[in-house]
């Protein structure tokens, strides 16, 4: 994050929103995984003074890197509450590790727009994402959810693939293999047809 000052002087530049990478969904994982950087506070401070500075604000958030279901969805609420914008991403092996199971990714990008939306209720078992409730299902749940409008291929993902993020409308045969993703992973209970 950067201080209020430079904010101010982005703006009177024309910049229209900040994105910063918390990436991590809990204190303790982002001081595992985060050197050299400012603490955590420091961070929620600057997406809060994002906030106010830009009325627009994006937290980037990495979907892989030891954290609970749970943690996950409570975090996402705690900045959507802020007013501040999720972008997700999976994470992506670079030292080792594996990537996230579709099928967890696509349940917390299903969560995040359910969330976002104020449609979504959730349970959880030891952690673990259990059931979620909605209204209805978010047909744009699996796009790149990068600042908006944002349709960058690749997001995050390897050209050969798998696609974790959606750069564009979801074809009818992808939008039911991304539900059917997250059915192996999480039951889905909707009120809608």
């Amino acid at each position: 994050p950067t201080s209020r000052e430079n904010m101010l002087r982005l703006k009177k530049a024309g910049v229209e929103r900040i994105g910063i990478g918390l990436d991590c969904c809990t204190e303790e994982l982002f001081n595992k995984w985060k050197k050299n950087v400012p603490s955590w506070d420091e961070y929620m401070k600057g997406l809060k003074t994002a906030k106010e500075v830009f009325g627009n604000a994006t937290a980037h958030i990495i979907i892989g890197l030891g954290e609970s279901d749970e943690e996950a969805v409570e975090i996402m609420k705690m900045l959507f509450q802020q007013g501040i914008k999720v972008a997700l991403f999976a994470y992506t092996p670079v030292h080792g590790g594996l990537p996230p199971d579709m099928g967890r990714y696509r349940a917390m990008q299903l969560a995040r727009c359910l969330i976002e939306k104020g449609k979504g209720d959730f349970v959880f078992k030891d952690g673990k994402l259990h059931e979620m409730h909605a209204d209805e299902i978010c047909k744009d749940a699996f796009l790149t959810s990068g600042c908006p409008s944002c349709n960058r291929p690749f997001y995050n993902e390897r050209v050969r693939g798998p696609l974790y993020n959606y750069p564009r409308k979801l074809k009818d045969n992808e939008f039911k293999k991304a539900i059917d993703e997250v059915k192996k992973y999480v039951r889905i209970h909707t009120s809608a047809p």
